[in-house]
This record gives C-alpha cells, structure tokens and sequence, in this order.
C-alpha cells in the first residue's frame, strides 16, 4: 500500500499517479489535524469524490476535534461519501489522549484501518501499544504500524508486532 500525500486534486498528473499506481491519496486540509474553517471540510468531499471518480481504492483522511478528540461526526460523514473505497484513518490518531477511546471513536465512525507508530515517535518504541490496540480491535479494525519503519527494522518488527500491515518510506 502505498500513500501519498495531497492537499487537493487539480493536477491532471497526480490524477494519473493515483490511478496507475493503486496508491492511497492522503485526504487532507490546510490545518494540522483540527478543521478551522468551513470550506475545509468541502474540500475534502471534493477530493473524496474525485478519488472515487478515478477508480482510486482507499483513501487516508483524519479529523480530531479542537480538543484532539476523534471527530467522530465528521469522520463518519467523509468514510460513507468515500464508500466503496476503504479508508484508513491517519496518524492524528496518534494526537488523542485516549488511544483505547480513539480506537472505539475509529470503529464507530466506520473507518477500516488506522495507521499510527502507537502513541509514540516510532513503531519500535510504540510496539507495546500497538500491540495492546491489535488485541483490543480484536478483528474489527486494522492496525497498520506506521513511524520509521525501513527495510533494516521491518523484519525484526515483524516479529514483535502482530499485524501484517506496515507503512514507511523506505522499506523496500
């Protein structure tokens, strides 16, 4: 899986990236995690249509809330205007205070994976939570370990995190 990361689609070249190579285009506003203005949210549906318009097959998008809560409102909205394409939430997940709450706020807004390094800088030092997460998505989620994770690490990560997803630049 590959993800790429746009702020909007107006680039013919990036519309024939996305469709040639099966890449997951990164959803995104101009603020951080939060949004603060109400044409953020029009944009993204823009980009979630075009998205779905080119044959792209899952998109990666995240909404926290001003207090870096899962906008679960919001989240829910922009996953079933993406439908039939999967979504993944990004690593804002990382940004909650409550990654056992943000997990169930996930699920209910109906994404299919997340991607995060488990609280923590990288998935070596989150490998623990990340873990902990797998055993508590017990299925319903995916988990893909995400946070400088390369072809010199993936093996022994591998081995000490229980997912088969796993994200970074420079792992092949």
């Amino acid at each position: 899986m590959k993800f790429v990361y746009i702020s909007s689609f107006k680039n013919s070249q990036l519309s024939w990236f996305l469709y040639h190579w099966q890449s997951r285009p990164y959803v995104k506003y101009k603020s951080r995690f939060c949004i603060f203005t109400s044409e953020e949210p029009e944009i993204m549906k823009t980009d979630i249509q075009h998205c779905r318009e080119l044959g792209v097959t899952g998109i990666v998008l995240g909404i926290l809330t001003t207090g870096n809560q899962i906008d679960i409102e919001r989240t829910r909205e922009l996953v079933e205007l993406a439908h039939p394409m999967q979504v993944t939430f990004h690593k804002a997940f990382d940004e909650t205070p409550d990654y056992r709450q943000a997990l169930e706020d996930v699920i209910a807004a109906g994404a299919l994976r997340i991607l995060t390094s488990g609280t923590k800088s990288t998935a070596t030092e989150g490998s623990e939570i990340l873990n902990e997460m797998i055993a508590q998505a017990s299925g319903r989620i995916k988990i893909v370990a995400a946070g400088k994770i390369t072809s010199e690490n993936i093996d022994k990560l591998s081995k000490i995190i229980n997912t088969n997803e796993f994200h970074g630049k420079r792992i092949v």
